[in-house]
């Protein structure tokens, strides 16, 4: 099966990979030992479950997973010592920081969640967001996290020019 564009698809054929990949994902929960492999399966399944309105199997799934401070990020930052711990400490910071300013843009954009919020609320919102960058990106090179500060210029471009 080649890769589905889905600019293009109708949405029978959205319908029917999204059925494919629950199918797949069902497959590796119960054949897969790997629990990596496993984690993904739960975390794409619980995705689709969702989208297909099965909001109490996703939920359930959610939960089957390890809470974040259970993860191995915050452990190895304790376990670390010297250049290693400095290092592993701000990858950490910049991946919490990547899902806080995710986060923080979803509850903008979010039809369900940012409906109530005014345009202001939601541009505060993206420009929190990136604050959190700056801060933690301070000599301004933002590698590949320039395309998450793209929504600040978005912003500015759609409502204040």
């Amino acid at each position: 099966m080649g890769r589905l564009n889905t600019f293009n698809a109708t949405e029978g054929e959205l319908q029917r990979s999204v059925e494919e990949a629950v199918r797949l994902c069902e497959t590796i929960l119960e054949e897969c030992k790997e629990d990596n492999v496993r984690h993904q399966a739960i975390r794409l399944l619980s995705l689709h479950y969702s989208s297909l309105g099965r909001h109490a199997e996703a939920e359930s799934l959610a939960y089957s997973l390890p809470e974040i401070d259970l993860s191995k990020e915050p452990l190895l930052e304790r376990i670390y010592t010297g250049d290693a711990k400095v290092k592993h400490t701000k990858r950490n910071l910049l991946k919490f920081v990547d899902m806080a300013s995710n986060s923080l843009v979803r509850l903008a954009f979010d039809k369900e969640m940012g409906n109530g919020l005014s345009h202001h609320e939601k541009i505060e919102h993206i420009l929190a967001a990136n604050r959190l960058y700056e801060i933690i990106i301070s000599d301004g090179n933002y590698l590949y996290y320039h395309c998450r500060l793209a929504w600040d210029r978005s912003v500015k471009c759609c409502f204040f020019e």
